[in-house]
């Protein structure tokens, strides 16, 4: 706003996006819910090999290589495609409540939301401490025992502080 000294530009451009994103919300809301299964159930492998690649051909934006180009027509994160997927996927595993014990939601949980949260912690923490959040969130509304939900918290905790107290010193 500063640069072209029109203090609309920001205005109209943040009130396009809403306008798109409500249109897209309004053509969500009548896909039907097998298809965010599947979302959660191919696209946690998909968006785990983008974000292995991302380092490697990712553009460079503000200094860090968080973003692709999708054939130069507009540019993505991959790590917000593995927040959706992996959201889409621990509801997924939540849902089997009658296939898997508590015990092998949470694992399929730790691990298949795990990995990706390490990807995108390695690049982008505040985004990587956002999914952690919703994780631990729908995994108590998910009903999984509150003791191996505070087991993990403790660890994460743990490993914060064990990290800090060795770059410290």
């Amino acid at each position: 706003a500063y640069k072209s000294d029109n203090y609309w530009d920001p205005i109209s451009a943040h009130a396009s996006f809403l306008l798109v994103g409500f249109i897209f919300i309004l053509l969500l809301h009548n896909v039907p819910y097998k298809l965010f299964v599947a979302a959660g159930a191919l696209g946690l492998p998909i968006s785990f090999v983008l974000l292995l690649l991302t380092p490697f051909i990712g553009i460079e934006i503000n200094g860090e290589p968080r973003w692709m180009s999708f054939f130069g027509l507009f540019n993505f994160q991959p790590s917000e495609i593995a927040k959706l997927c992996a959201i889409c996927y621990m509801a997924l595993v939540l849902s089997r409540r009658e296939i898997l014990t508590e015990k092998q939601m949470f694992w399929w949980i730790l691990i298949g939301v795990g990995a990706v949260f390490l990807l995108i912690f390695s690049f982008n923490g505040s985004t990587a401490l956002l999914l952690f959040g919703v994780m631990v969130m729908m995994m108590f509304i998910g009903q999984i025992a509150f003791k191996r939900i505070a087991r993990l918290l403790g660890l994460c905790i743990g490993s914060v502080a064990l990290l800090f107290s060795v770059l410290y010193f």
